[in-house]
């Protein structure tokens, strides 16, 4: 439609001015889990988990869920 019909149809492009500042104690929160966090022998808990996403960068799906359980 865009080709077809340059003079009607047109998109607005905006900058986006977004940005996130989290205190520190949970930037510390999160270096911490992410260096510790591990799931439990049979995957029903999570061990050394200190607050935050116990799992930032999930490598499958039990982290994922658990991620979701503990936000």
């Amino acid at each position: 439609m865009f080709q077809r019909y340059p003079d009607s149809y047109f998109i607005n492009g905006y900058p986006t001015h977004r940005t996130a500042a989290l205190p520190e104690s949970v930037l510390e929160a999160a270096r911490y889990t992410a260096r510790h966090a591990k799931l439990s022998a049979d995957g029903n808990g999570v061990e050394g988990y200190k607050g935050y996403s116990p799992f930032p960068a999930p490598k499958n799906g039990v982290e994922a869920v658990w991620n979701h359980f503990m936000r």
